[in-house]
């Protein structure tokens, strides 16, 4: 039995995680995934489905997520959170022709324009290159962060929002784009044992 599990996790290319995609438990998965301080689940992103959505609201929103992407999807995006992006939360950056390079979240494309959220700018007389190496992006995508948690905690009668400047580019007028890392940091699995993660992955394909 020992061998024949080996070779089973050998042929998954999710490795030992494969066997979270099925047989968790609901209930404890919800828990975990409200609960969990040290995973933070909550803090950006929002779940709960006909129950209701609760959470941040600066990620993705997971509610339906295993209808609509299945259960493989949720998983690699917990172990892989750079390798795939959920439409309008792709971070890139953006050095353009005159010089000035922006750290942006790409909101929606078309054949010659794109759509951004900037969250940061810098150059314009400057090398292009020398504004690159001096951009913080994890301080960037900490501040995004701590802007939408606040703004999800704040009371309703606060009227507090969210403001982000938002800007159509031609494609045309951009030297180059790279595509940046995931805000969800990697490691996230560490937080988990296998039986609890195939319990967050029952609840997340199913809630």
């Amino acid at each position: 039995l020992s061998h024949f599990q080996q070779s089973k996790i050998a042929n998954n290319p999710l490795g030992e995680y494969g066997m979270t995609l099925q047989g968790g438990d609901f209930e404890r998965g919800r828990a975990l995934f409200f609960t969990r301080s040290d995973a933070q689940c909550i803090r950006c992103h929002q779940a709960g489905g006909s129950d209701g959505a609760l959470g941040g609201n600066v990620a993705p929103n997971l509610s339906g997520v295993g209808e609509r992407k299945g259960r493989e999807y949720v998983l690699e995006s917990i172990l892989f959170p750079s390798r795939k992006f959920a439409e309008g939360y792709e971070q890139a950056t953006l050095t353009f022709k005159n010089g000035e390079t922006w750290i942006a979240r790409i909101l929606q494309e078309s054949d010659d324009r794109i759509q951004v959220e900037v969250l940061s700018k810098t150059g314009g007389d400057l090398d292009a290159t020398d504004d690159f190496d001096s951009v913080d992006f994890n301080a960037a995508f900490e501040e995004v962060a701590k802007v939408g948690s606040e703004v999800a905690a704040a009371p309703a009668d606060t009227n507090a929002e969210k403001t982000a400047e938002t800007a159509w580019i031609k494609l045309s007028e951009i030297e180059s784009r790279e595509r940046g890392l995931s805000a969800m940091p990697e490691g996230l699995q560490e937080f988990f044992s296998l039986k609890e993660l195939r319990d967050l992955i029952e609840y997340l394909s199913n809630q």
